[in-house]
């Protein structure tokens, strides 16, 4: 063989070499840089998973809290109803007791109407109160609900950022 072919074959093994430790460079660097750029993904997820897990857990007790001052909302409504029933029957028994009274009857039959008639005024006074006092926690009540909803929101919407910002993370 002729020198110049042995020159050509030679350039042609080193050039090819040359490539090939070129082509070899490039793909370590690019599985570099991936590792580099998983490595990132992987410490933000793992300072993210403790407030993950902190605010999944307050957002829990926070969706108890709503649903035990809905509990006591409902039972108060109930005793509310059953007051205002309990109230109508009182006046209405206080009404009949009246009309009672116009008629005629023997002075005991009268003496015991009028002290009936008082027994149901107290009465119906009484559920009055009642009434009052729990409209007034009905309201305070209603407060502290919406104000423990408006915390839930907010901790849902914490945790929906969250999920967002974890979900940009994961996509890049």
């Amino acid at each position: 063989m002729k020198p110049t072919v042995w020159c050509i074959i030679l350039t042609s093994m080193l050039t090819a070499r040359a490539s090939a430790q070129t082509a070899e460079a490039e793909t370590l660097q690019a599985l570099l840089a991936e590792v580099r750029q998983l490595r990132a993904v992987v410490e933000v997820f793992a300072a993210a998973v403790p407030q993950v897990h902190i605010t999944v857990q307050r957002l829990q007790l926070q969706q108890q809290r709503v649903a035990q001052l809905s509990d006591q909302s409902a039972e108060l409504r109930r005793q509310i109803d059953e007051t205002v029933r309990q109230q109508s029957e009182r006046a209405r028994q206080l009404k009949e007791e009246r009309e009672w009274l116009k008629g005629d009857m023997d002075a005991a039959h009268r003496a015991e109407i009028e002290k009936q008639l008082e027994h149901t005024k107290l009465s119906l006074e009484r559920f009055t109160q009642m009434e009052q006092q729990l409209r007034v926690r009905e309201a305070e009540l209603h407060s502290s609900l919406s104000g423990e909803q408006n915390k839930l929101n907010e901790l849902e919407q914490a945790l929906a950022r969250l999920e967002r910002s974890l979900a940009a993370v994961g996509g890049q």
